[in-house]
């Protein structure tokens, strides 16, 4: 069943607060986690040392905690898809066209960068199934070769991919498995069939299914404009 929308806990104040506070930590695996919290430490010192404070030590931690927070939301968050998928405030990718020369973009450059950690990226939703809105994003996720390394080095390529989707104003929603196991259990994959959009290898099964390659996707999607 799909949540209430009207409820007060979905209104705009509730929702900004909810994710200022968590920022998707609470499902991010401890690669990911750890990451993001070495991110926001060397942020944390910096901010420490750029804006030096006179007030109280406390209160200057607090300020400092403050700022560092709200910053790695913007350059390490899904801002504008909170803006777009959630808020429904505004997109800058309303048009189906422009979404999906993004997504395209994203292919490329990961195609460019041929990581030889990552086994693949890959996306769910509504867009699998040309369900295109203007309030859609892109659920990505990706998917390391195994190890500690790999998983830390791919953690990062999706902090690279946040910051360019923040500066390009697109609603990109992001985040690291360690697994396919992982995947199918965070995942809607039985209902939902994944599409790739990069891997190194032409199959990759998840909940029994087969992803769909970018081709294909794109042969529907743009047959859909």
């Amino acid at each position: 069943m799909k949540p209430d929308k009207s409820t007060w806990k979905y209104r705009p104040i509730p929702v900004i607060l909810r994710y200022w506070f968590f920022q998707g930590m609470a499902y991010m695996n401890r690669i990911e986690l750890i990451h993001r919290l070495i991110l926001e430490i060397l942020i944390f010192i910096l901010v420490i040392n750029i804006f030096y404070l006179n007030q109280a030590i406390s209160l200057k931690f607090i300020l400092a905690f403050f700022i560092t927070h709200s910053l790695n939301l913007i350059i390490n968050g899904h801002l504008i898809a909170l803006c777009a998928h959630d808020l429904f405030w505004f997109s800058l990718y309303s048009d189906k066209t422009r979404f999906f020369l993004y997504m395209e973009e994203m292919r490329v450059r990961l195609a460019r960068k041929n990581p030889t950690y990552l086994k693949g990226a890959f996306f769910w939703g509504s867009l699998t199934r040309c369900n295109f809105k203007s309030t859609s994003d892109l659920d990505v996720r990706f998917i390391p070769e195994n190890g500690l390394w790999a998983g830390f080095r791919t953690a990062n390529i999706v902090f690279v991919e946040r910051w360019h989707a923040f500066w390009a104003g697109f609603p990109l929603d992001a985040y690291m498995f360690m697994s396919r196991e992982e995947t199918e259990r965070k995942m809607d994959v039985k209902n939902e069939p994944a599409v790739s959009l990069w891997s190194k290898e032409a199959q990759h099964i998840f909940g029994g299914h087969e992803a769909e390659s970018f081709a294909s996707f794109s042969d529907r999607f743009i047959s859909g404009l």
